[in-house]
Formats: C-alpha cells, sequence, structure tokens
C-alpha cells in the first residue's frame, strides 16, 4: 500500500520515538509479543510540515510570535486563538490528501477511529478535521509552554506527532503469560495489555 506521507502501524518499531511519538512506541512494543493490536497510523512531523509549506504556515506563525507580549497572559491567549484558526483553515495538499484516503479507506476499513485523545470519529472528511484539531491544540499547548519571541516556528509545529488508531468492540488487546516474566515464577501471571484500546499505554502487570 501507497504511504509516502503516513507511517503504518507495521512500520512503527523500524522508526525512532521522536519520529512516531511515545504512544506509537508503546503499542510497537506490545505488538512485537504477537498480540493482536488495531490498525494504527502515524502522522510523522515531516507531514505535518509539507502542509504547512503549502499554506506559508511557517511565516505566519513567526509573525504572531514576533507580535506577542509574553508577558501577558491575555496576550499569549490572544495568540494561542490565531494560531488555532490558521491551523483549522491549513490546505491539505491533493497529494496527501490521496494517499490519507486511501490508508483511511483500504487501511483502516473506513471505520472509527481514534486521533489522539478524540474519540469515535468516523469518516475520511470527519477524520481531516480531527487531525487539524488535534495539531492546532498540541502546537497552541507548546507555545503557552515556552512562551517566548525566540521559541521557533518549527518547535511550536511540529513537535508532537499525531496517532490514529482503529477503535474496536473488545476491551482489552494483549497477552497473558502463566509465569512471571521478570522473574520466571510460575504461581504468578503476567498481563501485557493496552486496556480498552482507548488508552494505548502498554500496561505490564502481574499477579
Amino acid at each position: 500500500m501507497q504511504k509516502k506521507f503516513f507511517i503504518l502501524l507495521e512500520e512503527f518499531s523500524k522508526r525512532p520515538t521522536i519520529e512516531i511519538g511515545k504512544s506509537s512506541k508503546s503499542i510497537a512494543r506490545l505488538l512485537s509479543t504477537g498480540a493482536l493490536v488495531p490498525k494504527a497510523v502515524c502522522i510523522p512531523p515531516q507531514t505535518l510540515r509539507l502542509i504547512a509549506k503549502t499554506n506559508n504556515l511557517d511565516i505566519k506563525v513567526y509573525k504572531l510570535t514576533q507580535e506577542t507580549n509574553f508577558n501577558s497572559p491575555s496576550s499569549i491567549n490572544k495568540t494561542t486563538s490565531k494560531l488555532k484558526k490558521l491551523i483549522l483553515k491549513q490546505i491539505i495538499p491533493n497529494s496527501l490528501s490521496k494517499d490519507f484516503l486511501k490508508i483511511y479507506h483500504d487501511y483502516l476499513q473506513s471505520s472509527f477511529v481514534m486521533v489522539q485523545d478524540l474519540e469515535n470519529i468516523k469518516g475520511d472528511t470527519n477524520v481531516i478535521d480531527a487531525i487539524l484539531e488535534i495539531w492546532a491544540k498540541s502546537a497552541s499547548e507548546t507555545l503557552k509552554k515556552f512562551a517566548s519571541k525566540n521559541t521557533s516556528s518549527d518547535k511550536i509545529l511540529y513537535s508532537t506527532p499525531i496517532l490514529i488508531k482503529q477503535q474496536i468492540d473488545s476491551k482489552i488487546s494483549g497477552l497473558a503469560y502463566t509465569f512471571d516474566k521478570k522473574d520466571g515464577n510460575k504461581k504468578r501471571f503476567t498481563i501485557e495489555a493496552i486496556w480498552g484500546i482507548i488508552n494505548n499505554n502498554l500496561k505490564n502487570a502481574t499477579r
């Protein structure tokens, strides 16, 4: 399957954390144990960079930061509000859009997905809107965190890869071992799972 701008679940283990994020790495670790893991797709920083370049977003964000009084909470709030609006208005390049539509319909089977912490999203247009919403939220939080004219547009816009996960009916996905994986004690068993699928952090519990 063509995946020029996106990273599929099967590629997660080969990519560095800075490119796919900690959540995707957690899923990759679970997948490596042989567990059945819902399909997932990561939007790396370089793909967000392509969208931004198409819309001259870097320049617009730089101007915003230069016009902001970072000693004033109200000024920072106005800037983050403008930043969100800029990102939500992004035009997706045709080549990227075609790539995403193929992945959503063929790989994710046009199903309900979770985009970062936004649940129960379905439909290609809705998923794209959710991606922009998450991007806007992440960039705004980063801007507030660093709050300085010297903060680069690069750091504000591309600090967080975006994870899309297929949602399924199961409450738990993972493996149970009839021994403690740490010390081999057969009187205890170990469970490795993504609890509730919604929370993608890899859990390791011994009973």
